[in-house]
């Protein structure tokens, strides 16, 4: 056997180990003492029988028969799962190209939406096959199961009718979705939606009134837009659901009736936007303006980097909030110059920006010349002003997740 064929063996038993530990739960009635401390032959001889028979049992991947050639559960199921690991792996090495066949190197990679219809379908079965056979053997979950997220209290009769269902979905967008390259048609966007309507009929028809209610709480597109978006800033259930019925309310009203702010009439983009407004309200009045604020401040990127510069520069640990105070102080002066009518466009700018020249050297004082280097890639708050925009970084009106940091526009034009 040479070098490539032995390391590619060993590759591929590395992986189907590591896939065991995370899927496979150690099982009392397969796992005895005799299995650890005994070595048990791979396969029975009988009379008559040769040793390609003994190989070509345990290349038939089957687990009773594995065992019955006196294969140690725990092997048996590590070599079913590594012939599908290396089915899986085998296929995607031959449809995903890392780098271009022509020897671009420096070309962009291609991503799923970029590849054919033909090919994502074959990648999908092939990870489904994977899936299927992790399940097969004793997994719980899978990475495949994205669809029971949280929703493990069904009775497993049912989780798995609910599993059955969507995957047949799956298959059926598989072959009608070609939205290669991430472009979709007015059509496949309706397709989409039919689609997704039929699906919930049939999931709806499988579960109780109460388990519905449950399954669109965890898993409806409204759902997911609620959890990335607030997720973390939501204290409790009852909360949840408030907000929940708020965003549904506005899904209902904008989104699922397909009435979108680009190219609709001035009346549904200026109800649109005041239906944004009010819903930012509601959504701020459930939560809690602290709260909230609390939470856009936890998940500022701006902030951590911030944290992790003050450390790798081993600055006062109170640098970051000072600065965070400082920036809320050039905030409201970049707004009292924006709101100022008696200036010209040319002389709002020219404030704009001598204050981000002042803002440079105090941050420069405080961060050090390579701190205020790092500083300014990780925000935008200075390139704003030195663009002649105002900013803010008061949360209210405002649910962009990641960042305290807000252009502001300029007032009309007197």
């Amino acid at each position: 056997m040479n070098k490539r064929a032995v390391l590619l063996a060993l590759s591929l038993a590395a992986n189907a180990a590591l896939v065991a530990t995370f899927y496979f739960r150690p099982s009392t009635s397969h796992s005895t003492a005799s299995e650890s401390t005994t070595t048990t032959t791979v396969a029975k001889k009988e009379s008559g029988q040769s040793s390609s028979v003994e190989i070509a049992t345990l290349d038939t991947g089957n687990l009773t028969e594995l065992k019955n050639a006196g294969v140690p559960d725990k092997v048996a199921r590590n070599l079913i799962l590594g012939r599908a690991y290396a089915r899986l792996n085998a296929t995607e090495r031959t449809l995903v190209e890392l780098n271009p066949a022509d020897g671009r190197y420096w070309a962009r990679q291609k991503y799923f939406s970029d590849w054919s219809k033909e090919t994502r379908v074959t990648l999908t079965n092939a990870r489904r096959e994977f899936a299927n056979v992790l399940r097969e053997l004793g997994a719980e979950k899978t990475n495949y199961d994205w669809t029971n997220y949280g929703f493990e209290a069904l009775p497993a009769v049912k989780r798995e009718k609910l599993r059955r269902i969507q995957q047949d979905y799956e298959e059926i967008r598989d072959t009608i979705d070609d939205s290669a390259g991430g472009v979709q048609l007015t059509s496949d966007l309706e397709k989409a939606r039919l689609l997704y309507q039929e699906q919930e009929r049939d999931i709806a028809a499988i579960l109780s009134p109460e388990e519905w209610t449950q399954y669109v709480l965890h898993t409806s597109p409204t759902s997911r837009k609620i959890r990335h978006a607030f997720g973390d800033a939501i204290q409790n259930e009852n909360d949840y659901k408030k907000i929940y019925a708020l965003q549904e309310a506005y899904d209902n009203q904008f989104a699922k009736a397909g009435l979108q702010s680009s190219g609709s009439s001035p009346e549904i983009t200026a109800a649109r936007r005041a239906a944004d407004l009010k819903l930012q309200a509601d959504i701020l009045a459930v939560i809690g303006e602290e709260n909230f604020a609390n939470f856009q401040h936890s998940s500022d990127q701006e902030y951590k980097a911030l944290t992790s510069i003050v450390k790798r520069l081993n600055l006062p640990t109170n640098t970051a909030n000072n600065i965070y105070s400082r920036r809320d102080a050039y905030a409201l002066q970049s707004q009292q110059i924006n709101q100022n009518t008696a200036l010209s466009v040319q002389d709002r700018r020219t404030q704009f920006n001598s204050l981000a020249d002042t803002a440079r050297i105090e941050l420069q004082a405080t961060l050090g010349a390579e701190g205020m280097e790092a500083y300014t890639t990780q925000t935008n708050w200075l390139y704003l002003l030195k663009r002649g925009s105002a900013f803010s970084t008061d949360p209210k009106g405002h649910t962009t997740v990641g960042t305290t940091v807000y252009p502001l526009p300029l007032p009309p034009a007197p």
